[in-house]
C-alpha cells in the first residue's frame, strides 16, 4: 500500500493574497490517488477568509462520491459545510462566516485530474460580502 503524499496543514490567511495547490507538482502532473488532505486556513479573529479559485479540475461524479474538495466554515469537520465540489471550472468565490475555513481533498486510487489552485486572503468585510451574494 503506497503511502499518502504528505499534504494539508495550518496556513494563516492574511491580507495578503497567497496561494494554495492541491498539491506540489501541480501544472506538470495530476494530484496523487489515495489523498486526505486537510488544510485549515484562519484569519485574525475578526477577520473572514476569502477564497478565490483559479483554477479547479477534480475528477466528475454525480454526487462527488470519488475524489473532492469538500468545505466547512470553520477549523474543523463538525463545522457548516460550504460545499463539496468535483468536476471541472472553478467554484464560485467563497467567504467564510467565522474566522476559519476547514479544506478537505479527497482522491480514491482511479483517476486523477490535475487538480486545484486557488487565493486566500483574509478580509474584515464579510458582512457585505455575505449580503452582496
Amino acid at each position: 500500500r503506497r503511502r499518502p503524499a504528505v499534504c494539508g496543514g495550518h496556513l494563516r490567511a492574511l491580507v495578503r493574497t497567497q496561494e494554495l495547490f492541491s498539491h506540489a507538482q501541480f501544472g506538470d502532473a495530476p494530484y496523487p490517488g489515495g489523498s486526505e488532505c486537510r488544510w485549515v486556513l484562519a484569519a485574525e479573529r475578526g477577520y473572514g477568509v476569502e477564497l478565490i479559485f483559479q483554477s479547479f479540475e477534480v475528477e466528475e461524479e454525480a454526487d462527488c462520491g470519488y475524489d473532492y474538495l469538500e468545505l466547512f466554515d470553520g477549523s474543523d469537520g463538525t463545522a457548516p459545510r460550504l460545499g463539496r465540489f468535483c468536476g471541472s471550472g472553478p467554484p464560485e468565490p467563497l467567504y467564510s462566516a467565522g474566522d476559519a475555513v476547514l479544506l478537505h481533498f479527497h482522491s480514491d486510487d482511479t483517476i486523477n485530474k490535475k487538480g486545484f489552485h486557488l487565493r486566500y486572503t483574509s478580509t474584515k468585510f464579510q458582512d457585505t460580502l455575505h449580503a452582496r451574494k
